[in-house]
């Protein structure tokens, strides 16, 4: 074949470049998400409690084989960087209960989807951007759990305020700011 050309066979891709190019295959890797044991969960608690920071999110992905848990963290201001994750990684790498697991830890990125009661509480007046059946953007002014474990919350937009009953699909989402660049004028001489 000359060209260009994709197939697909069983969920590969081909890709042949010239006549005598080199097959190259992309296996899609089976990422299904599996249940964490609850023991697991809490023994992972607990060690990131000693370091203070905050289980946001625990999951079981990969094979039987080589199973892998991603674990994502926050600290108390609800920030964590390289050097946090690092330094929970150490931790949870001692624990012997781990040994059968690939372990990574993750931040909540920018754009972290806001789930519990203290997400809400620690982030009231940042910018939000709430997705799915209903769509907002602003400043999340309040939130409260009404009946049945529902949410409800408040965001200002565009000064105005704006009442939301989150449903299943919806997510709010940690809006990024982008701070204003700060210009810094120097002096320079040009010549004698």
């Amino acid at each position: 074949m000359l060209g260009e050309s994709s197939e697909s066979i069983f969920g590969s891709s081909l890709l042949v470049r010239e006549k005598w190019a080199p097959l190259l295959f992309i296996i899609p890797v089976n990422q299904a998400k599996k249940l964490v044991p609850p023991n697991l969960s809490a023994l992972i608690e607990v060690e990131l409690n000693k370091l203070f920071f905050d289980l946001v999110e625990l999951e079981c992905l990969g094979s039987t084989a080589s199973p892998i848990l991603r674990v994502t963290i926050s600290d108390p201001a609800g920030h964590v960087g390289f050097a946090q994750c690092t330094q929970a990684t150490k931790q949870l790498r001692q624990l012997e209960k781990l040994d059968d697991y690939s372990v990574e830890v993750w931040s909540p990125g920018i754009g972290r989807e806001l789930k519990t009661d203290r997400d809400f509480q620690l982030f009231l007046g940042k910018q939000v951007e709430v997705t799915g059946s209903q769509t907002a953007q602003g400043k999340l002014f309040s939130h409260e759990r009404t009946e049945g474990a529902a949410v409800s919350i408040i965001v200002e937009e565009n000064g105005e305020q704006k009442s939301i009953s989150l449903q299943a699909e919806d997510k709010v989402l940690l809006a990024q700011e982008i701070a204003p660049k700060e210009t810094q004028i120097s002096e320079i001489t040009i010549g004698d």
